[in-house]
């Protein structure tokens, strides 16, 4: 049932009557990135996730998002969508990142977010930007099930609008915390990759 919601509310973005949509994604020469939005997000398995205070404080406040920015090569999201020019907003992220906390980060049972948890989110970016933003905001990393839900979302930066969101569901891998779920975001940014290169081929 979730995943057919997840259909019905991404046609209903695409289609609706936002100021932007997919085509204008594909259109944008730039594309300003936000990284990885943890201020939703819950640790599923506490077995997984032994030190509630590290994974905290040195990885979803600095860690993995100052490596998905500087390792531009693996993460090139300019690359993923086909070459556009890439404006980073690490500062930013990592601010609004800042305000997680350690309380509840961590459990043992089942997780969503809601579309409204997604809106309510971007309404949060208040940027002196204009033009297109794309940001992966996490719903969880889950050990007990090895895997992770990312909402990858495009937004207009001036209205703070919803452009196009959708859930991806991969597998993280690899050693060590900081790599384990970094591949999960890295095959998030790769089935990123196989839709836009379908909205190019309908839009441009």
């Amino acid at each position: 049932m979730k995943k057919l919601l997840l259909v019905i509310f991404t046609l209903f973005m695409a289609g609706s009557g936002f100021s932007k949509g997919l085509k204008d994604v594909v259109n944008a020469n730039e594309i300003h990135w936000f990284g990885v939005d943890f201020t939703n997000a819950k640790m599923i398995g506490s077995t997984g996730f032994t030190h509630p205070d590290i994974i905290c404080n040195r990885y979803i406040k600095e860690k993995w998002n100052t490596y998905v920015f500087n390792e531009k090569d693996k993460y090139d999201i300019g690359k993923f969508l086909k070459g556009k020019e890439v404006i980073p907003h690490l500062d930013f992220i990592l601010e609004r990142n800042s305000v997680v906390s350690t309380d509840n980060l961590i459990i043992n049972k089942d997780y969503q977010i809601e579309h409204s948890d997604i809106k309510n989110t971007i309404r949060e970016y208040n940027t002196q930007e204009r033009g297109i933003g794309l940001v992966f905001i996490v719903e969880s990393f889950n050990k007990l099930e090895e895997k992770s839900n990312i909402w990858v979302t495009f937004f207009d930066t001036a209205t703070n609008e919803i452009i196009y969101t959708q859930e991806y569901e991969v597998k993280p891998g690899g050693f060590g915390v900081l790599n384990y779920w970094l591949r999960g975001v890295y095959n998030t940014c790769k089935e990123l990759k196989k839709d836009y290169l379908k909205w190019y081929r309908e839009y441009n």
